[in-house]
């Protein structure tokens, strides 16, 4: 029969591989998004009559963007892969719309259509997809077969 473990190894925790690759993997989607938004704010600056501009519009998602990407890649918690998925979820929302529809204007956003495909929005709407899909995999709920911080013990025999 094999010796009992120490207890302090039993407390320890395993480093969770799926959870960093989860973390890095949204994180990189949302800077993306972020950089390509304030890279493409310029263009899109024609504002509103009594609205915002385009330009403003892509500011704000590039900073949202931003932030969220700093939280979860700080933080790792649900509440921020919650906010990396609102933010790349509404991104993608936004860049179909937009290039399949006329959207209205609504409220102070201006109205925007947009519906060639060149090599930046591409990368945004990929990135944001990624993003969204990685988000949605960190808040699904993990089987666990153990409470939580203990690391499952096993049966070993010695023949």
């Amino acid at each position: 029969m094999a010796a009992p473990r120490h207890p302090s190894a039993l407390s320890r925790k395993r480093p969770r591989r799926p959870g960093w690759l989860l973390r890095v993997g949204v994180t990189a989607g949302l800077l993306v998004d972020a950089i390509v938004h304030w890279h493409l704010a310029e263009p899109f600056g024609l504002a509103a009559p009594g609205g915002w501009g385009g330009d403003t519009v892509f500011r704000l998602q590039a900073s949202a963007a931003a932030i969220a990407a700093l939280l979860v890649l700080l933080t790792g918690r649900l509440a921020a892969y919650a906010f990396g998925l609102l933010v790349a979820g509404s991104a993608l929302a936004a860049v179909l719309a937009a290039t399949w529809f006329v959207t209205p204007a609504l409220g102070p956003i201006p109205a925007m259509h947009d519906p060639a495909w060149y090599p930046l929005k591409t990368l945004s709407a990929v990135a944001e997809g990624m993003a969204a899909v990685l988000a949605i995999a960190a808040l699904l709920p993990r089987r666990r077969s153990e409470p939580l911080g203990q690391t499952p013990q096993r049966n070993r025999q010695n023949g």
